[in-house]
């Protein structure tokens, strides 16, 4: 019982950690396009700060060790670290502060508020605040610091170089901001005795990954799993370059083989070696401000014939969603595994929409989806093709995209694979076809930027 609590509060924690970061990057990227000013603040013993409510189920402990006496507990009245409902009690009572300094909660992402008139927005994760602001109300910001002094203790910590255990590295002269995660690469690779071995050009190597015929100790899965978490930390907040090699790995999991674990250790010598590519936003005037890219992969896993499909969103220049996964059902050809595709990423544009229209921020119309299949194109947008298949959910979802292009919710063109920026996000490519898909993502190297920065300090 306690390993299943575990593993749900550790899928939660990775879901929370994952909202904040798309949340984050969103955040970042509109910082950058409007050149807004960003101060961060660390509230100081979060948790305590929140009381349990009197009709909640009430908690007892003993006393600590020096001050027990004999028949004597105490009542928690507050919400402590370790306690599996203090992050839920936290989050009530700032937001509740949040909303008496009349900031409205942003409905598509719980951790940003803001005032009525966006003059102001306030972006937290747990006890790390971020404060985004034109230049031009300033006194708006210090107004709501002094206010939010009033219930918390706060630590200023600067203009905010870190958030998330990403670090924020802004140039103001040319109106960009990027984010990488250096620092925790070389923690891992560290961690695992990768920082010292020689560095692939591509995460995973082109032979293709079995399953183990044997069976694994519970050490070795020990061991794998804690490398797949890490990885996998980097990938959902920063390296979208290594979202598919950590998909397939996790596959593996429950039994991992001695292949496994040598494919894991050369993705984090991997980012060990790119440890300095970051995601940079508002690169330039001319950039498209919104490209949405689906791909999908038929039939690719050999043991289920489950088809892999993947998507990015980039805001400004830079990503700011993606994902890598393997579809849930089985689909019986190219099209209708495309089709689920891009009803996937539809569904993520349309909600990506509406938060951006909560922060009131228009940008070109329509939005379109990139696609590289044209049957999946012409099924969306005739008005007379319909896909001839006995799979019920498929024609669904091809019905329900028609729908949603016909109301203009989205567009959908078509894109040659060649520039394709959600392909490496779907299948194993050679280097030289990486290389080019690492390109498209515009992920960048800052690693010459960084190093004239430590010389200057």
């Amino acid at each position: 019982m306690r390993g299943d609590l575990q593993d749900e509060q550790t899928i939660q924690s990775t879901y929370a950690a994952t909202l904040g970061a798309k949340s984050f990057r969103t955040a970042m990227a509109i910082a950058a396009r409007f050149d807004l000013e960003i101060q961060q603040y660390d509230v100081v013993n979060a948790f305590v700060n929140a009381k349990r409510e009197e009709s909640s189920e009430p908690v007892f402990c003993s006393l600590p060790e020096g001050f027990r006496l004999p028949g004597k507990c105490v009542k928690i009245n507050r919400a402590l670290y370790g306690m599996r409902d203090s992050p839920s009690l936290w989050y009530n009572d700032f937001a509740a502060t949040l909303k008496r300094c009349q900031l409205v909660p942003c409905m598509e992402e719980p951790c940003i508020f803001m005032t009525k008139n966006r003059s102001l927005y306030v972006l937290f994760f747990v006890d790390d605040v971020l404060l985004l602001h034109r230049k031009a109300d300033q006194s708006t910001a210090d107004k709501f610091i002094i206010t939010l002094r009033q219930s918390y203790e706060l630590r200023n910590m600067g203009t905010g170089d870190w958030f998330l255990g990403i670090r924020i590295v802004r140039n103001r002269s040319k109106k960009t901001i990027a984010l990488v995660h250096d620092t925790y690469i070389e923690k891992i690779a560290k961690k695992f005795n990768q920082d010292s071995w020689k560095t692939p050009a591509t995460p995973l190597p082109l032979e293709e990954l079995t399953p183990n015929n044997g069976r694994a100790s519970k050490a070795e899965v020990k061991s794998f799993q804690e490398k797949i978490g890490s990885i996998l930390y980097c990938a959902v907040m920063i390296r979208a370059d290594v979202a598919f090699a950590c998909s397939r790995l996790s596959q593996f999991l429950t039994n991992p083989s001695n292949q496994h674990h040598d494919a894991a250790d050369r993705v984090i010598r991997y980012l060990y070696g790119t440890r300095f590519l970051a995601i940079v936003y508002g690169t330039s005037e001319e950039i498209q401000e919104l490209v949405i890219a689906t791909d999908a992969s038929f039939a690719d896993d050999e043991e289920t014939r489950q088809s892999s499909h993947g998507y990015t969103i980039s805001l400004f220049g830079g990503l700011v969603a993606w994902r890598a996964a393997r579809q849930d059902t089985v689909t019986t050809s190219t099209t209708e595994a495309e089709l689920l595709g891009v009803a996937f990423v539809a569904k993520e544009v349309m909600a990506f929409r509406r938060f951006l229209s909560e922060l009131q921020l228009s940008l070109a119309k329509p939005w379109t989806i990139w696609c590289d299949n044209q049957q999946t194109i012409r099924l969306i947008i005739g008005s007379n093709e319909r896909i001839n298949t006995r799979l019920r959910h498929v024609d669904v979802h091809n019905m329900w995209l028609r729908q949603e292009h016909q109301k203009g919710s989205f567009e959908v063109s078509y894109l040659p694979t060649s520039d394709m920026p959600a392909d490496g996000l779907t299948k194993n490519l050679p280097r030289y076809k990486f290389e080019h898909f690492r390109a498209l993502l515009n992920l960048q190297n800052l690693q010459a930027e960084l190093t004239h920065r430590n010389k200057l300090c």
